[in-house]
């Protein structure tokens, strides 16, 4: 036997001791990755349940909001015509001068409605 003859058959044995720990360590990434997916899988199967959960607040809440809106108007409609009646007998600049901080609860109200059915709107494109 030879030097060469002794140099191949390391790096025969080499050659077969990297494969046999490639394959261990292949085997153990994919252990990881199907747990990975057990893992995301889990992940799905309780987030559907809660984002049904969210879009059934959402489509409650835009219902309330909807008709607070409806209200809301038939209010306005209702102090302007009171306004009107009123215009007569004080000056305008009186009533302008007062503060509605009920209009300011709607008119949050109606952003909020507004940026949730834009959010979900887009959500659901995704």
């Amino acid at each position: 036997m030879n030097v060469l003859d002794i140099f191949l058959i390391i790096l025969a044995l080499s050659a077969s001791a990297l494969c046999i720990s490639f394959i261990y360590y292949l085997k153990k990434v994919v252990d990881k990755v199907e747990k990975m997916q057990e893992d995301i899988s889990k992940l799905v199967d309780t987030a559907i349940p809660v984002l049904e959960n969210l879009n059934d607040s959402i489509d409650k809440s835009n219902k309330i909001i909807t008709g607070a809106e409806y209200y809301w108007d038939e209010i306005e409609n209702t102090i302007e015509k009171v306004k009107e009646k009123i215009k007569y007998f004080t000056p305008f600049s009186i009533l302008r001068s007062q503060d509605f901080p009920a209009g300011d609860l709607i008119t949050n109200l109606k952003a909020l409605y507004k940026g949730i059915t834009t959010f979900w709107s887009r959500y659901k494109t995704k």
